[in-house]
């Protein structure tokens, strides 16, 4: 046997066919994996379940993104007074993705840890002319 096949310790799937396969087969050459099935539907409802409950998070996650979609001289001045106050991650916020619970939770960490830039990058946006975009017309 492979050496290599009894380093696998988990086969993750959540689709049936895939689940029937390693119940026919793939466990006996898998001789270590434990099956685990429907993270996805473990994990999906959970994060839309802190989604309903942090509204407000929820809402600035939504606006960021609409600040920075389609304005890539926002996104330009953004970077730069990043740089200005030293703001240790110089990145924009990274885009969520509502079906891939890690780019929410990622997104989440970021606006928390950049709070306080985003609010002197709006003032300073505000200063600059060019607040049209800055927030969505519902």
């Amino acid at each position: 046997m492979n050496t290599g096949l009894k380093n696998v310790l988990a086969f993750v799937s959540d689709n049936a066919v895939y689940m029937k396969c390693f119940n026919d087969g793939l466990e006996a050459i898998l001789p270590n994996a434990v099956h685990v099935t429907c993270w996805a539907h473990i994990v999906f409802p959970a994060g839309a379940q802190f989604r309903s409950a942090l509204q407000l998070t929820d809402n600035l996650v939504a606006l960021v993104k609409e600040m920075f979609s389609k304005a890539p001289g926002r996104r330009a001045r953004c970077l730069n007074h990043l740089r200005q106050l030293n703001a240790g991650q110089i990145s924009l916020p990274p885009v969520p993705v509502i079906t891939r619970r890690k780019t929410s939770f990622q997104v989440v960490l970021y606006h928390g840890e950049h709070l306080e830039h985003h609010m002197t990058f709006v003032v300073a946006e505000n200063e600059h002319g060019s607040t049209r975009q800055l927030c969505p017309v519902n």
